[in-house]
C-alpha cells in the first residue's frame, strides 16, 4: 500500500490550486473523468492518493455549484470501496506502522523490520508472530507483537580456598537452586589441627546469573586415636583424644587371669604414657609371680592324714608320713597300694586318698545264705536271691558265694562300706568338677562368669522378671532376635554346615502330656502354690498380669501348645527329617525373617527348617499372633516363667522345690530342698547357664584323645554287632537286611560337643552389682551370638538337647536312630583294662546299641520312621524270645510277693543282654581274655548304695531291672559266666540250658 500519511497537507493546498483547471478538464471530457484522475495520478508522487482531488470539500463544492447536473450523473454511476487503517504495534505499545485505506477483504501486512524485545536475566525472546492472527481486513484493526521465550542458562563455579576449580556446572537454568555433587572438600590437617568442611563462601541461591562459590572450612584441634591393649592383644579401650592431652586408661586397671603357675599384678604400660601427638597403641604389662599350692593327702575314709603347704608349681608332691593302713574286714584283708588320683606335678590345691588293694573280696568259698546278728532265714526279702541293695539286707547276711549270689558275692564290701560303683564314681567326678569350676573362677573362660552367678543367686531379683513379662509385646518378641533366647523359645537357631537350621520347640513329652512347662505351671492348682510362699516369682507373677496361673490350665491356653505340639507329632510321622530349604530373605514368616536379621544372620544366609515344623509355624506366626495375641502371650509368659524359677532366691525356689519335687519333668532337680543352700545354688547355675557350665566342664575334662577314642570303641562295637546279626539263623534275608540297614546308618554322638569350644566370652564386667536377672539375659545373648558369629555345626547336637556332656549317662532314640555316650559317664566306667572296660562302658553302650532291636526299637526303620523291621515271622519269634524273658522275670520275688514286673522292664532287660552279648563276641578276637574280670566288673556297673523303702516305690515304676537283677539274671544266660565259673545245677545261679533266655 502507498504511504499516505505525510502528503496530506501538500495535497490539500495542490487541490484548491487545480480546481479550475480539473473542472475545465472534466467539462471537455466528461466521460473520462476516472481515467484522467488516473493519469494525473500516476505523473505525481507514489506516495499520493489518486483520490484526494475527489474528496476534497471546497473541489466538490465547486462542481455541485458549476455543474450539477453531470455531478448527479457521475455519483451514481460509482461508488468508492471501503477501506480501512490497521496498526502494527510492539509488545511495550510502541506502534511501528499504520497501514489506512486498506481495502476492505485485502489482509494487510506489516513492511517493517523485524520487531525485537530484549533479552532480560531470565529469558531470551524471539518474535513469533501477531496478536492476534492477521485476517482479511473487516474493520480498522490493531496487531501487537508476539515473543516466544527460553529461560536462560548460567555458569556455576565452585572452588577450593585455594583457589582450585572443584566442579564446573554449565547450562543451569534461572532460578535453579545449583548443587555440588563432587566429593566434599577437605583441607589437609597438620599435625595439631584438623580441618572441617563448613559451608561456601556466601549462601548458595537460586541461579539468576554466572556464580562462583567457594568452600570454607572449621579448625578443630585434631583428634588421634589411642587404642588400650591386654598383652594378649585384646583391646580393652580404644577412644579419640585431642592432641597434646594426656590419655588416662582410667581408675579400673586392666587384669590378667592367673595360671596354674603363676598369678599376675598391673604394672604399667608400653611404651609410656605422653602428651597426644598422634595415633597411639599402649599394651598393660604385668609383673609375674609364681603361686603355690596345698597338696592334702587322706586315708580311705577320708582322714587327714598330711597336709603339705606352699608347694611349688611343677613340683612333684610327696606323702612324707608312713604308709596309710586299712583296717581288716572279714575275710577281707587290705594292703596300700598307692594314691588316687595318680601323682603328678603340682598346677593346683590337690588332694590325694590312699587307694588299696584287697584279698579274699573275690574269693569266698561255695556257701549258702550265711546269716548274721540273729537273723533268721525267713527274715530274707527275696527269691532266689535277696536285693542286698534294698536297705538292712546286706546286714543280714554273711558274704554269699560267687556260684550262689554273683551280684551280692562281687560287690558285698562296697555295699556294706556305703562305697559306690561306677555310676557314683562319676557322680562324685561331676561334683569335683562343680567345685573346680565355683572355686577355681580363672581355669575356664567363663568361670568368672560363673561364679559371679553364684554369688548373685542368693538374693533373687524377681521385681525386674515381673516387669520384663508384664511388658512384653507379642509382635515385638516374634520379630525379634529373643524368640531364640530362652530354655522355652519357641523356636531355636543352630549353627549347620552351609547355614542355620531353625528348630520348632514344641516341647512335647509324649502323647499324653504337652508342653512340660505348661503341665508344670498346671500343678499350682493341684499343691495351692499361688498363694504360698509368698516371697517367690511365680506367685507375684499372678498379680502382675491380672490372671492366676492356675488359668493356664483353661482349654485357651493349654490347647495353644496342644495344636502345636500335636501337629508337629503327626506331621513328623509324615515327614520323618525331610527338610525344606530357604534364604533368610525367602522365609514363609516376616517375624521369623525380622528376628534372624535381628540376630546378625545376613538375608542370603541358609536356613533349613523339618517339614514336620511348617504347620505349627504357620499356627504361630500367622494363626495366634494374629487372631489370639493374648493367648499367645499368656502362654509365652507361662513358658517363660518356667525358665525364671531359678531366679525366684533360694529360699523361695527350694519351697517351690518341696511342693513338686515328685513331679517327672523335676527329675533332675527333684530334692533340693533338702539340700544347704550352697549345694542348691550349684544346682540352680548347672541349669540355669546350663551352656556356660558345660563348657567350663568340656575345658576341664574334655580330652580330644579320650573322645576319638570312645568313638573308636563305639565303631569297634557296632561292628561286633554286625557279626552277631549276621549269624543270627533264626533271622529270615529280609529281616537281617533291615536290621543291618538300620545298624549301617545308626549315628552317636560321643562324649561331648566341639560347638563349645567356640562359646563367646561372657563379658564379666560389673558383674557383681548386676541383677541375676540381667546375668541370665547376657548369658542369652553370648549363646546367640556364638550360634550367629561363631558357628560350629554339630551334627550331635540332638544328644545335647535333652541331657548335658557331665550327664553320668548313655541314651538310644529310635525316632532318629542315634545314641550318644555322654563324657560324665567315663571316670567310672573306663578301668584299667581290656576286660574291665568291656565289662563296664563296653557293657553300656552294647546295651544302648540294643535298644534299636529290642521289642519297642525294632518296630522304628533306620531313618526312625514308624515302620516294623522283622517280618511277620520273625516278629513271631522274636515275641516268643521275649516273652521267656518276660516270664522269667515274672517268676522272681523281689520281697513281700512283689513280682519282678517282666513285662514293665522287658526292654531294658533286652538292652542288658544285648550289651553283654555283643562285648563277648568281642572277647573272642582276645585269646587271653580274663572273663572272670570282665564278669565281675559287669556286676560292679551296677553296683549301687542302698535305697530306702520310699525310693523302692519309685524303682517299682522303674522300667530298669533292680540292679542286683540286671547282673544276676542276665548274666547267668551266657555259657562264657556258666563255664568261667564251673556251675551246676544247686548253684544259685545256675540255670538250666533250656530256661536259658538267648534273645540275639
Amino acid at each position: 500500500m502507498k504511504k499516505q500519511l505525510k502528503l496530506i497537507s501538500v495535497l490539500g493546498i495542490l487541490s484548491l490550486l487545480l480546481t479550475g483547471c480539473q473542472f475545465k478538464f472534466n467539462i471537455a471530457s466528461k466521460h473520462s473523468n476516472t481515467s484522467s484522475e488516473a493519469g494525473a495520478s500516476s505523473q505525481g508522487d507514489d506516495s499520493s492518493s489518486s483520490d484526494d482531488s475527489s474528496s476534497s470539500p471546497s473541489s466538490s463544492s465547486e462542481l455541485s455549484s458549476s455543474s450539477s447536473s453531470s455531478s448527479s450523473s457521475s455519483s451514481s454511476s460509482s461508488v468508492a470501496p471501503k477501506t480501512f487503517t490497521i496498526t502494527w504495534k510492539n509488545f511495550d505499545g510502541v506502534v511501528l506502522e499504520i497501514d489506512q485505506d486498506v481495502l476492505e477483504g485485502t489482509t494487510p501486512t506489516y513492511d517493517g523490520p523485524t520487531p525485537v524485545k530484549s533479552n532480560d536475566a531470565q529469558y531470551d525472546y524471539t518474535w513469533s508472530g501477531w496478536t492476534p492472527e492477521v485476517v482479511p481486513a473487516s474493520s480498522d484493526a490493531e496487531y501487537v507483537a508476539s515473543y516466544k521465550e527460553e529461560l536462560r542458562k548460567y555458569t556455576v563455579i565452585w572452588k577450593d580456598e585455594n583457589g582450585t576449580v572443584l566442579e564446573t556446572d554449565n547450562d543451569v537454568p534461572y532460578g535453579t537452586m545449583p548443587e555440588y555433587n563432587s566429593e566434599e572438600p577437605t583441607k589437609e590437617s597438620t599435625v595439631e589441627k584438623c580441618y572441617i568442611f563448613n559451608g561456601w563462601s556466601q549462601e548458595v541461591t537460586s541461579v539468576t546469573g554466572d556464580a562462583e562459590y567457594t568452600a570454607t572450612y572449621r579448625e578443630e584441634t585434631r583428634k588421634y586415636t589411642i587404642t588400650w591393649k591386654n598383652e594378649d592383644g585384646t583391646v580393652l579401650k580404644s577412644e579419640e583424644v585431642p592432641y597434646g592431652e594426656t590419655p588416662s586408661f582410667g581408675s579400673e586397671n586392666p587384669t590378667k587371669d592367673s595360671t596354674s603357675q603363676y598369678s599376675y599384678s598391673f604394672n604399667g604400660w608400653y611404651p609410656n604414657v605422653v602428651q597426644v601427638s598422634g595415633d597411639a597403641e599402649y599394651t598393660a604389662t604385668y609383673i609375674e609371680q609364681e603361686r603355690t599350692f596345698t597338696v592334702t593327702w587322706v586315708n580311705y575314709d577320708g582322714t587327714i592324714l598330711e597336709v603339705d603347704e606352699n608347694v611349688a608349681f611343677g613340683a612333684n608332691p610327696h606323702y612324707d608320713g608312713e604308709n596309710p593302713t586299712r583296717q581288716a574286714g572279714r575275710g577281707v584283708s587290705y594292703a596300700f597300694k598307692g594314691w588316687t588320683p595318680t601323682i603328678m606335678p603340682v598346677y593346683r590345691d590337690q588332694t590325694y586318698t590312699a587307694k588299696y588293694t584287697s584279698s579274699g573280696f573275690f574269693s569266698f568259698d561255695i556257701i549258702e545264705y550265711e546269716l548274721e546278728n540273729g537273723y533268721q532265714l525267713s527274715d530274707l526279702q527275696g527269691s532266689p536271691w535277696i536285693d542286698s541293695n534294698l536297705e538292712g539286707e546286706i546286714n543280714k547276711i554273711k558274704k554269699p558265694s560267687l556260684k550262689d549270689d554273683f551280684y551280692t558275692s562281687v560287690n558285698y564290701d562296697a555295699i556294706k562300706t556305703g562305697d559306690v560303683g561306677p555310676f557314683g564314681v562319676d557322680s562324685y567326678a561331676i561334683y569335683y568338677a562343680m567345685d573346680d569350676i565355683f572355686n577355681n573362677s580363672q581355669q575356664t573362660t567363663n568361670g568368672a562368669f560363673i561364679r559371679a552367678c553364684y554369688q548373685k543367686i542368693n538374693s533373687g531379683d524377681t521385681t525386674n522378671v515381673t516387669n520384663y513379662l508384664a511388658n512384653i509385646n507379642i509382635e515385638n518378641y516374634l520379630s525379634s532376635k529373643e524368640i531364640f533366647s530362652s530354655l522355652s523359645s519357641y523356636v531355636e537357631l543352630n549353627p549347620i554346615e552351609g547355614g542355620y537350621e531353625v528348630i520348632f520347640n514344641d516341647g512335647y513329652i509324649d502323647e499324653e502330656f504337652g508342653l512340660q512347662t505348661l503341665w508344670f505351671l498346671g500343678q499350682f492348682g493341684d499343691y495351692n502354690f499361688v498363694n504360698s510362699p509368698t516371697n517367690s516369682m511365680i506367685s507375684r507373677l499372678s498379680s502382675a498380669f491380672g490372671y492366676s496361673l492356675t488359668s493356664i490350665e483353661s482349654s485357651s491356653i493349654r490347647s495353644l501348645d496342644r495344636n502345636l505340639s500335636t501337629s508337629a507329632y503327626n506331621d513328623y510321622n509324615t515327614y520323618g527329617e525331610e527338610e525344606n530349604t530357604y534364604t533368610v530373605d525367602t522365609v514363609p514368616w516376616s517375624q521369623l525373617k525380622s528376628a534372624l536379621l535381628d540376630s546378625g544372620l545376613n538375608s542370603d544366609v541358609t536356613i533349613v527348617i523339618k517339614k514336620y515344623a511348617i504347620n505349627s509355624l504357620n499356627y504361630l506366626f500367622n494363626n495366634y499372633a494374629v487372631n489370639q495375641a493374648d493367648t499367645l502371650k499368656k502362654n509365652l509368659v507361662a513358658r517363660l516363667s518356667f525358665d525364671f524359677r531359678f531366679l525366684m532366691g533360694t529360699s523361695a525356689y527350694k519351697s517351690l522345690n518341696q511342693n513338686l519335687t515328685q513331679t517327672y519333668i523335676f527329675q533332675n532337680e527333684s530334692n533340693l530342698y533338702k539340700y544347704d543352700n550352697s549345694t542348691v545354688n550349684k544346682q540352680l547355675i548347672k541349669i540355669m547357664i546350663a551352656d556356660v557350665f558345660e563348657q567350663s566342664y568340656i575345658e576341664l575334662q574334655g580330652d580330644e584323645d579320650v573322645k576319638n577314642a570312645v568313638s573308636e570303641f563305639i565303631e569297634e562295637i557296632i561292628d561286633g554287632y554286625r557279626v552277631i546279626i549276621s549269624e543270627s539263623t533264626w533271622l529270615s534275608s529280609s529281616t537281617r537286611e533291615n536290621v543291618l540297614k538300620k545298624l549301617n546308618k545308626m549315628e552317636y554322638a560321643s562324649c561331648y560337643s566341639d560347638r563349645y569350644k567356640n562359646f563367646a566370652k561372657i563379658n564379666s564386667s560389673g558383674l557383681n552389682s548386676a541383677n541375676l536377672f540381667n546375668l541370665y539375659q547376657r548369658f542369652y545373648d553370648a549363646k546367640l551370638s556364638g550360634n550367629v558369629n561363631n558357628p560350629i555345626p554339630d551334627d550331635t547336637l540332638w544328644a545335647w538337647k535333652t541331657m548335658s556332656s557331665y550327664t553320668v549317662n548313655a541314651f538310644y532314640s529310635p525316632t532318629n536312630n542315634k545314641f550318644a555316650v555322654l563324657n560324665g559317664i567315663l571316670p567310672g566306667f573306663t578301668g584299667n583294662c581290656d576286660e574291665e572296660l568291656y565289662g563296664m562302658l563296653g557293657f553300656v553302650i552294647g546295651h544302648e546299641i540294643t535298644h534299636a532291636f529290642d521289642s519297642s526299637g525294632s518296630q522304628f526303620d533306620e531313618n526312625g520312621n514308624y515302620n516294623d523291621i522283622m517280618s511277620s515271622s520273625d516278629r513271631s519269634n522274636f515275641n516268643n524270645k521275649v516273652n521267656k524273658m518276660i516270664s522269667f522275670y515274672d517268676s522272681i520275688m523281689l520281697f513281700d510277693g512283689t513280682s519282678a514286673g517282666g513285662q514293665r522292664i522287658n526292654t531294658e532287660a533286652t538292652a542288658d543282654m544285648g550289651g553283654i552279648k555283643v562285648m563277648l563276641q568281642l572277647a573272642k578276637s582276645n585269646p587271653d581274655f580274663n572273663y572272670d574280670l570282665f564278669f565281675k566288673s559287669a556286676a560292679y556297673t551296677w553296683c549301687t548304695t542302698p535305697y530306702s523303702d520310699d525310693e523302692v516305690q519309685v524303682r517299682l515304676e522303674d522300667s530298669h531291672p533292680f540292679a542286683y537283677l540286671r547282673t544276676n539274671v542276665t548274666l547267668a544266660q551266657f555259657d562264657e559266666f556258666v563255664q568261667t565259673y564251673g556251675l551246676e545245677p544247686g548253684d544259685g545261679m545256675y540255670i538250666p540250658e533250656s530256661q536259658r533266655v538267648k534273645i540275639w
